[in-house]
């Protein structure tokens, strides 16, 4: 009888100590961060306000955690938010100059833009968002900047559209 006991303890435990060590199966997933960082500094390719991608260097922390999104519409190109994200774009020192910023997907850049409010009279042919709509959109909208030039459109990029269709926050 002590036998089956001790038996019985030890599946248990070892039961026990197998399923603490699974690993999280979405912590595995590919594309399970969407984040939004204030870039620190870059250089431009093309014209004055292509950024270059591979001399980006952004913050440490984002600007917008993938928590902070609520839904993408992918016709729109709009990014709903949280209370929270919002209210950090609206406390955002809005420059008529341009502030740079990079989406990143597990942090990749997926594609780069800038923060420039509607009243700037600078014109860019870049990837543009204007932080004074963020409560009339309840978000924020990514649009293409004037486009005299070839602009590379990466705003529906699959893997931004597979990060939220997998948690069923994209609209199409």
């Amino acid at each position: 009888m002590k036998t089956l006991n001790l038996i019985t303890v030890i599946l248990f435990a070892l039961s026990l100590i197998i399923i603490g060590c699974e690993e999280d199966e979405t912590e595995n997933i590919k594309g399970n961060d969407v984040e939004l960082y204030l870039i620190e500094s870059y250089e431009t390719t093309g014209t004055i306000h292509q950024i270059d991608e591979n001399s980006v260097i952004t913050n440490a922390d984002p600007l917008l955690y993938y928590s902070d999104f609520t839904s993408y519409d992918t016709n729109n190109y709009l990014f709903e938010l949280s209370e929270d994200g919002k209210n950090r774009i609206k406390n955002l020192e809005h420059s008529v100059a341009r502030i740079p910023f990079a989406l990143k997907v597990d942090n990749e850049i997926i594609y780069t833009g800038y923060f420039l409010p509607g009243y700037s009279s600078l014109i860019i042919d870049w990837i543009v968002v204007d932080p004074i709509f963020v409560d009339q959109y309840n978000g924020i909208k990514v649009e293409l900047g004037f486009s005299g030039s070839e602009i590379s459109d990466r705003r529906n990029d699959n893997k931004i559209l597979d990060v939220f269709r997998q948690d069923n926050k994209l609209i199409e």
